[in-house]
């Protein structure tokens, strides 16, 4: 309860040491389409704080962290923030953003976020129209 007495909803986690970076993952549909590191001295690592943006590659453990984040919320158009703790080298995920920034980062990773977000809502809508079931559940049923 705050002091005039409302309640609000209150988000505590657990501190995790950051090795001065985190990663982004974007998704589309069910699939993890690229990653980043987003490095910055700030504790925040957004790409419009100022972070730079760097590629990196989709390792075993973010696709499992990416794949247990998807049995949670289903298929869709997601940026999964996952941090690595600095000292031990486990990843947390930090949030699930569900309209993640690709713009500044666009031209670093070279992926086509943009146009495989369009064909993805162009395949789900002409399976929809005939009554079939996405590529998503497809893959999420598997």
């Amino acid at each position: 309860m705050d002091a005039a007495g409302k309640h609000f909803p209150v988000l505590v986690q657990e501190y995790v040491a950051k090795p001065g970076y985190d990663l982004r993952v974007v998704v589309v549909g069910a699939e993890p389409v690229v990653a980043i590191q987003r490095v910055s001295d700030d504790w925040r690592t957004n790409t419009h704080l100022g972070a730079t943006v760097r590629r990196t590659d989709l390792t075993v453990p973010v696709r499992r962290l990416v794949s247990s984040v998807l049995e949670q919320t289903g298929p869709g158009f997601y940026g999964v923030d996952i941090v690595v703790e600095a000292g031990t080298g486990r990843h947390f995920v930090l949030e699930v953003n569900a309209n993640p920034e690709f713009a500044k980062s666009a031209p670093v990773h070279g992926v086509d976020i943009a146009g495989l977000l369009a064909e993805h809502v162009l395949r789900r809508l002409q399976r929809a129209a005939h009554g079939q079931p996405t590529d998503d559940q497809l893959r999420l049923a598997a």
